[in-house]
């Protein structure tokens, strides 16, 4: 029965709701009860004697009434909060959505801390509008909550998993003026008072200064460091003759490592978490397959893990070493259960290569390392200056350059196709340099999104072609992005 019926006043889906949500109701018992509340039927639950007379009718025992006011009472409430908040334009789906969750909420609920509604996707704005148009203070607890966790939020849309104190507590305060419906700050002081007391919110201090973090991120990022040491710790040789296996596998693959390559092979000497980074055009690919080869052909009974955080970067990588190659998520079998992640399963392998790790996020990052046994041999590879993750943390750059894990760097590069300026003005890129057009380019400058727009659909775009874009909503967003090339293909098919 969907959550819709409980407020409908009409008598056959009344009737339909006590058939369907209760034991021991026959179709005529049903019909008679709706009849015995009238046609205002969530409206009678204050009528005096309204027991009784549920009482009076033929079959009705003392345990069915009580449940049957419990249901008109709970059905009035959703009404009026599905008036009340429908009032406010807050759209339907939130509205089911959060009666779902918290039925048994009244009006009166909402109006002492509408804020809660941002649990389901309810704007600030519309929250603050209930808060103030009901004569809640500024200065209320729960509605300073709730500018701290927006200003939390922000930053986490910005990549980043921490704030300076300081300059969190200067934006909750000014967070009234700026995006809320009153005109009045909120005192620092007072941010401060309610900071300390969160419970959510972690403070902590790190060397002079004090930063603020949402408290899973804190302890997302502390697992990380745990795991770190954890299986660095535990690090151990995979191969007997690092020198032997390399050269034995230059003769056999008929290819020769340089020495920034040969260094990578590192990771089977010594073991533990190292990364390898590498550019486009570096040869980071080469000397990944080169690494698994050269361990497997020393440990044939062995099993490796090759993953990555897309599904697109696991697909590269099955494609490219012919092994079978998982998105981190299905490695660990990372499932959502009732609205909460699963906890990740153990990871049975001795030898881990993760790609592409520029886009792993903290949340993701700390669930993997966690997954891998005391003992495991975890390469990291990818290149920090591509793209970052969706989520918070940039995991690749804060370990590379946290001193904690051996980093080999790849920079010689190597030939690519004759005419191609991929490397060339992948360098150009990150110099802030002038691109060079060729047979791979097409460069375009447009004023604003509605030109970029009108530019993609006048180009010639077949089932193979990609179009990425750095936001998801938006003109030129994925969203939009998407439904554009889809009906661009309907039409041309």
């Amino acid at each position: 029965m969907e959550i819709k019926e409980r407020f409908t006043d009409s008598k056959k889906d009344f009737t339909s709701l006590l058939l369907n949500g209760m034991d021991g109701i026959s179709e005529s018992l049903a019909e008679e009860i709706a009849e015995t509340l009238g046609e205002d039927i969530f409206s009678c639950s204050d009528r005096q004697n309204l027991k009784e007379e549920l009482m009076s009718i033929r079959g009705m025992g003392e345990k069915k009434a009580r449940s049957i006011l419990k249901l008109v009472k709970e059905g009035k409430n959703q009404k009026e909060v599905f008036r009340f908040l429908t009032d406010y334009g807050v759209p339907c789906s939130a509205v089911f959505c959060y009666m779902a969750n918290e039925g048994e909420s009244c009006v009166r609920e909402l109006i002492e801390n509408p804020y809660r509604l941002m649990n389901y996707e309810v704007p600030f704005a519309v929250c603050d509008t209930i808060a103030i148009k009901n004569h809640m203070e500024p200065w209320n607890l729960e509605r300073i909550h709730a500018m701290m966790q927006m200003v939390l939020g922000e930053m986490k849309s910005r990549g980043d998993t921490r704030m300076e104190c300081e300059k969190f507590l200067k934006a909750v305060s000014g967070y009234s003026i700026k995006h809320g419906k009153s005109t009045v700050s909120i005192p620092q002081v007072l941010a401060e008072i309610l900071l300390y007391s969160a419970d959510d919110i972690k403070v902590y201090k790190d060397g002079e200064k004090q930063y603020v973090a949402p408290f899973d991120l804190f302890c997302q990022e502390r697992d990380i460091v745990k795991s770190v040491h954890r299986l660095n710790a535990s690090g151990r040789s995979t191969v007997y003759d690092l020198k032997r296996a390399i050269e034995r596998l230059e003769k056999e693959e008929q290819i020769s490592f340089c020495r920034e390559q040969r260094e990578a092979f590192g990771i089977l000497e010594k073991g533990g978490i190292e990364i390898l980074l590498g550019g486009p055009g570096t040869g980071k690919t080469t000397t990944i397959n080169g690494i698994v080869k050269a361990y497997l052909s020393e440990n044939p009974n062995k099993k490796v893990l090759l993953c990555a955080p897309t599904g697109m970067g696991a697909v590269r990588m099955r494609e490219i070493s012919g092994l079978p190659a998982y998105t981190i998520h299905k490695a660990i079998k990372l499932k959502w259960l009732g609205g909460r992640k699963t906890e990740p399963e153990p990871l049975p392998y001795e030898l881990i290569v993760a790609d592409e790790m520029s886009m792993c996020d903290t949340e993701l990052f700390s669930l993997f390392l966690k997954s891998a046994a005391s003992g495991t041999s975890v390469l990291l590879a990818g290149d920090y200056n591509q793209i970052p993750s969706v989520g918070p943390g940039q995991v690749l750059r804060d370990l590379a350059e946290s001193g904690l894990c051996r980093v080999y760097r790849l920079s010689q590069m190597f030939r690519q196709r004759e005419g191609s300026l991929i490397v060339e003005n992948a360098r150009e890129i990150m110099k802030g340099g002038t691109l060079r057009l060729g047979k791979e380019f097409q460069i375009t400058t447009v004023a604003n999104d509605l030109e970029m727009i009108k530019a993609l659909e006048n180009m010639e775009l077949d089932v193979f072609s990609q179009v990425l874009s750095p936001v998801k909503k938006g003109v030129a967003g994925t969203l939009a992005l998407n439904a554009m090339m889809q009906e661009k293909k309907v039409l041309e098919g």
